[in-house]
């Protein structure tokens, strides 16, 4: 099984409807902002979040909620593939993700698409497995 995760609910949204054959999950986070432990998602993780980004910890916990459904069901997925842009938040946010699901031990396929995020058009593929060190 494929799962999408993109560069938040407006890219989600769009791509939702350019491919509604595909299961697809917003990243909702803006980790180019504050810092972070990498203790991914502990309390100690959540509780810095919260504070950088001024959210009460229900609603980071419900808008980061997706993602974490995915690396509870990690073992579920043969391919996960990244819909990411070019700008500071974005670059963030995909290493992030990729550092996150090697902390949690998905070792398959990873696949990332650079887009333009504003007509979800797909500007580079690649295997993060061949050039990992290009994107971390």
């Amino acid at each position: 099984m494929k799962i999408n995760i993109t560069a938040g609910d407006i890219l989600n949204e769009l791509l939702v409807n350019k491919y509604n054959d595909a299961i697809f999950i917003p990243f909702r986070e803006n980790l180019s902002i504050g810092n972070y432990s990498s203790d991914y998602f502990s309390s100690k993780f959540i509780d810095i979040r919260i504070k950088y980004l001024n959210v009460t910890k229900e609603l980071y916990l419900k808008n980061i909620d997706p993602f974490i459904n995915v690396l509870n069901n990690i073992d579920k997925y043969d391919e996960i593939i990244l819909w990411f842009g070019l700008d500071e938040c974005c670059l963030e946010n995909r290493k992030f993700v990729i550092n996150c699901l090697r902390y949690f031990k998905y070792d398959k396929l990873i696949t990332l698409n650079i887009v333009d995020e504003l007509t979800g058009n797909i500007i580079e593929t690649i295997n993060i497995e061949n050039r990992i060190g290009e994107y971390l």
